[in-house]
């Protein structure tokens, strides 16, 4: 390249990285719209209404909550990555877009066609079995499934999700023998083990911690790497002798592919300000909800990781969309 080119390329880099930042500067000067992959009443709306209030405040714009629900998320974002790359239409959807890409082909990419902009909060998944069940801790059940293979019933509130990719990993781990009984969605399969038609089931913290408080579910292990505050006695499935588990949901905020740096930046900073406001923490805390923030490398990084281990995981175990 001559010294001209290298010029006017230089000029030009630096022409559009101005703009860019002054982009930024003056970002939101409209209404962003939050794309929500899931119905109203989960763990990722609810959080999409937090964010959006508190956004609104901050940024002086409207943050609109649009739920486009469907195929485990990906209609919700299928749809962003066809939006424009300027920070006014984002996604907050859940690790089932790291699940997806081993289950079925996507119209989209999840790598190529979105950027990880922040993972905002993880929330664990207990592993709980109904007091029919004589197992009082993971091990006693590993036992008993190994003793009585394809007796026991395991209820899943869908495939694409953590609580049945976390007991097919389980189940590859320990080599139990287990019979799958899927439902569409977590209440159904939640009252399945409550009424004792299936034994047990992982379920998200906020479903399943009510019913083991009550004495209805009795709590074998937590999915998540650390113990859970607001119940620190029961074990978690690390501690339980399978070194590294964890498959806590996380909720993390996406952007179409393009988007300038300066403002995912901004996008990025003024969310990890609002998990460390102590009220807002509070109010994720009270969904049983561990605060993330990490960086976007990070994020980006845990991304990758996740679709490379749910592949290994539906590869071995032989699942599909359709289990």
């Amino acid at each position: 390249m001559s010294w001209t080119r290298r010029f006017l390329y230089g000029a030009a880099v630096a022409i559009a990285s101005a703009g860019w930042a002054a982009h930024a500067a003056g970002y939101p000067d409209k209404p962003v719209r939050l794309i929500v992959s899931f119905s109203p009443g989960g763990s990722v709306d609810a959080t999409a209404r937090l964010l959006s209030d508190a956004l609104t405040r901050r940024w002086g714009q409207p943050v609109v909550v649009e739920n486009r629900p469907g195929a485990d998320g990906n209609i919700a974002a299928e749809f962003v990555t066809r939006a424009p790359p300027d920070g006014y239409t984002l996604l907050i959807t859940s690790n089932s877009i790291s699940i997806s890409p081993a289950l079925r082909k996507l119209p989209f990419d999840p790598l190529r066609d979105l950027t990880p902009v922040i993972r905002v909060l993880s929330i664990p998944n207990l592993l709980v079995v109904n007091p029919a069940v004589p197992a009082q801790n993971l091990a006693e059940l590993v036992r008993q499934a190994k003793r009585e293979p394809g007796k026991l019933t395991y209820a899943s509130s869908g495939t694409a999700t953590t609580p049945f990719m976390g007991m097919a990993l389980l189940i590859s781990l320990t080599g139990m023998q287990m019979v799958h009984v899927p439902f569409k969605g977590t209440a159904p399969a939640l009252t399945a083990t409550l009424g004792k038609q299936t034994d047990l089931m992982f379920g998200d913290v906020n479903s399943t911690l009510p019913f083991v408080q009550a004495g209805k579910l009795r709590a074998l292990a937590i999915s998540s790497s650390t113990r859970l505050n607001l119940s620190p006695d029961i074990p978690t499935v690390a501690e339980s002798g399978y070194a590294d588990f964890d498959t806590s949901t996380w909720v993390g905020i996406f952007s179409p592919a393009g988007t300038p740096s300066p403002v995912l930046d901004r996008i990025a900073a003024d969310i990890g300000s609002l998990l460390g406001d102590p009220g807002f923490r509070k109010r994720l805390g009270d969904m049983g909800a561990q605060v993330n923030g990490e960086s976007m490398q990070t994020f980006a990084h845990l991304i990758r990781d996740d679709i490379a281990r749910w592949r290994k995981v539906a590869a071995e175990q032989q699942i599909s969309a359709t289990d």
